[in-house]
This record gives structure tokens, sequence and C-alpha cells, in this order.
């Protein structure tokens, strides 16, 4: 994308680029997140504590901002600015009583992973599939901003694994993989 379209977006409204963004562009994608990235920080540092850290706060704000786009109307009275905040708000404060929800269960009524599937499912098949959709495209948009080397250690942090282990699985060392962390960090920093 040259320097002239990325202008050429950054001028347009929220609303617009909502526009374009549900029907799959890219740049107008990237061009919310960039305008989004402070506003989402802000909100997620107001339930920063012991409990929860500032960066998972954050993902979850953009969980809410992400759905945002999906389910916004021009028609429904509020600016998208309005909406987004309050989705953003929405997804941190459910994702932060969620946590506090866990610390309580008793051990007494926790069910053994094998025992799973007879437990009712807490989110819709639909619920799933957008988080996936906007998760999927989230990484797609930072994908491209990675490096080869940072995409295989950020797909492998995503899916869970320590900085040992995907040292181990990339045949390379720890250093090297918390210097490509970092980088990661600060390029996702940068998208604002």
């Amino acid at each position: 994308m040259g320097k002239l379209q990325e202008q050429g977006y950054s001028a347009l409204t929220d609303e617009v680029l909502v526009g374009l963004a549900s029907k799959g562009d890219h740049s107008a994608w990237f061009t919310i997140i960039s305008r989004y990235l402070p506003i989402v920080k802000n909100r997620a540092n107001g339930y920063i504590s012991a409990d929860f850290e500032g960066e998972d706060l954050v993902q979850e704000g953009f969980i809410g901002l992400f759905r945002a786009v999906k389910s916004y109307r021009s028609d429904g009275g509020s600016s998208f600015k309005t909406y987004a905040i309050l989705c953003v708000d929405n997804s941190i404060i459910s994702a932060v009583r969620k946590s506090l929800a866990k610390k309580r269960i008793p051990d007494s009524v926790i069910v053994p992973l094998d025992d799973c599937s007879t437990l009712p499912k807490e989110t819709s098949a639909e619920d799933t599939y957008i988080t996936q959709e906007e998760f999927h495209l989230l990484k797609e948009t930072l994908s491209a901003k990675l490096s080869s080397f940072e995409n295989d250690v950020f797909s492998l942090y995503l899916a869970g694994y320590d900085q040992d282990k995907i040292s181990f699985k990339l045949s390379t060392n720890k250093k090297s993989v918390n210097n490509a962390i970092s980088r990661i960090k600060r390029k996702i920093r940068d998208l604002g």
C-alpha cells in the first residue's frame, strides 16, 4: 500500500472505514486498528491490576473493536466511536468477570476435561465463528508487518508455547525468540 493510499484511508471517517472493513477491505481494517489502538489501550489501562496483564486486556479490547465493526449500523443513532468504545469496554469487562469467576470456583466442582463433553456450551456457534474470524483478520493484518521468523514465533506464542518450547520448535536460541517477541510487541504498539 503506497503512502498516498495510506493517507487517503486516514482521511476517511470512521463510518466509511467501517463500511469498507466490513466488506473485507484490509487497508480499512488497518486504519481502524491504528486509529483505535490508543483508545483500546486507554480503556484497558483502567482495569489493569495484579490479576490482569495490560496486553491481555488490550487483546480483549480489540475483540470488542472487531465486534463493533461487524455489528455497527449507522442508522442506530450513535457514532461509530461511541459504539466502539461501548463494545471495547464490554469485551474487557466480560473478560475480567470471567477471569474472576474462574478464580472463585471451588475445586470440588471442577470437572476433568474428559467429562466436559456433557457440559453445556457458554457461547453459540455463531459467536465462536465471529470471534475466530476477528482473530484471523487481526493476525492477518499483523502478519503483513512481521518478518517470516517473527510470524513463526507469533503463531507459536499464540498457540500457548513458552519461549523455551518456541526456541526448541524453531531450532534457535531463547534469546532470538525473546528478541522476536519484543519486536512483535513493538510493531503491535506502533500500529497506533
